[in-house]
């Protein structure tokens, strides 16, 4: 008998029939990142999940590696499980049903999130550039949203590297502005802040090692990657 007369025998799935939550993950900075949100599979069908949330856990168990997270993914089509994400510093929980099945019977739980960007209303690609005075008025967490956006239409390389530019010294200003504010219990939410900040740093090296650029615009684009790596060596320092 054949392995796959044996699977329909014993109810049992085959390997590949096993599916997960749909996502591409990528451990950055030592947390377990969403790179990629694939249409069709249960995290989009969710609709509450982002590139470059932190995948945290899955029903219940902290995850130690991607190697861990794959583990407790994968399961048969039709299947559910909570996913522990981290956004902005806040706590997510969200239900996934695997294969892309939405079940509106299933309710997600989801913290209140603080400081999220009033844009976070509108699809990213439809939203306009951050002016200089808004991303100078960015919180933490509203800094770490926009660079969690996926590409926005009709953007040319040089206002990429601006506007990340931009968004690495307004994080370099957070950082400074939360240091000397220091880390004592009356400073409430710096921790979590100062995360956010480190991550949002994390996520600009990473978009920038995605954009093809040459010549003057390469040699832009190493120096906001050495602001990002400063400004992330001061939130670790600050927070060990």
């Amino acid at each position: 008998m054949d392995l796959v007369a044996k699977a329909i025998r014993a109810n049992k799935p085959m390997a590949s029939q096993l599916v997960g939550m749909g996502c591409t993950l990528k451990t950055i900075g030592g947390r377990i990142v969403i790179t990629e949100v694939k249409a069709g599979g249960g995290a989009a069908a969710s609709g509450n999940v982002k590139p470059y949330d932190v995948l945290v856990a899955v029903d219940g168990v902290r995850l130690a590696s991607t190697d861990h997270a794959k583990k407790l993914l994968l399961g048969s089509p039709g299947t559910s499980f909570i996913a522990g994400l981290e956004r902005g510093g806040a706590s997510v929980s969200v239900t996934i049903w695997r294969g892309g099945i939405s079940n509106p019977a299933k309710v997600e739980a989801q913290r209140p999130q603080q400081g999220l960007a009033s844009q976070d209303r509108l699809p990213a690609a439809n939203r306009p550039l951050p002016s200089a005075s808004q991303i100078r008025a960015f919180s933490a967490a509203a800094l770490f949203d926009e660079c969690c956006c996926p590409p926005r239409q009709s953007i040319t390389i040089v206002q990429k590297l601006e506007l990340f530019y931009a968004l690495a010294l307004r994080a370099q200003e957070l950082a400074l502005r939360m240091r000397s504010d220091g880390l004592d219990q009356t400073t409430k939410g710096s921790p979590q802040e100062l995360r956010a900040i480190s991550a949002s740093c994390a996520k600009i090296q990473v978009t920038l090692d995605g954009i093809d650029v040459t010549g003057a615009d390469r040699e832009f684009r190493k120096t906001i990657i050495k602001l990002c790596e400063a400004v992330a060596s001061e939130c670790d320092a600050a927070l060990s």
